[in-house]
């Protein structure tokens, strides 16, 4: 007799795959070119962005973890991923998803934003830095070291314009004494010290 698994058991197997896929993928570049290039990397694409959209909340925040441990890796796999229509999809989970998924989509943009073009497309076309600006009033110290480097590595790109750069240094302003506070009672020196540079 077929036993057909229940929905519930199927998710658990593909949250357990997805688990494995993106630990194996932190492991090194060379292996990740395998698998995106050589073992039919579209096919792990597409089931990537098939969890992304599920409706299941942990199925999705584990396929953006996977995503952005690609997103980690060289040029090569980056384009991949961006090719493959990614970036919107993260996107609109930074902007509008609950707060688990937007820390871990900020995350996997933090990861692609080394490549300016990249970026530019980011901050102009997809307008990322209210949302970025949003999560640092978070009090969460891992997701304020992560959106402050972001907003850092934003400042230097130059890829800001007079209006981004003025709001951003507004919302800095607006928050000094909540960044304070947090600094005293939350931060490490090297993340204090990053913060008030900013």
């Amino acid at each position: 007799m077929l036993i057909v698994p229940d929905r519930t058991h199927l998710i658990k197997v593909f949250l357990l795959a997805l688990r494995c896929l993106g630990n194996m993928l932190a492991y090194s570049d060379k292996f990740n070119e395998k698998v995106i290039s050589d073992c039919g990397g579209k096919h792990i694409l597409d089931c990537l962005a098939f969890c992304m959209k599920h409706q299941h909340r942990g199925l999705r925040k584990e396929a953006i973890w996977v995503v952005g441990n690609i997103l980690a890796g060289p040029p090569s796999h980056k384009k991949a991923v961006v090719d493959a229509g990614f970036l919107p999809q993260l996107v609109d989970i930074l902007q509008k998803s609950q707060f688990d998924l937007r820390k871990e989509a900020v995350y996997a943009l933090f990861n692609v934003a080394s490549q300016l073009h990249i970026l530019s497309i980011l901050v102009e076309k997809h307008e990322i830095i209210p949302s970025i600006l949003d999560l640092i009033k978070i009090d969460d110290v891992d997701l304020i070291k992560i959106c402050l480097m972001f907003t850092e590595v934003i400042l230097a790109s130059n890829k800001v314009n007079e209006n981004h750069n003025t709001m951003m240094m507004m919302m800095i302003m607006m928050m000094s004494t909540r960044i304070i506070t947090t600094i005293i009672f939350g931060l490490d020196e090297k993340t204090s010290k990053k913060r008030v540079h900013i």
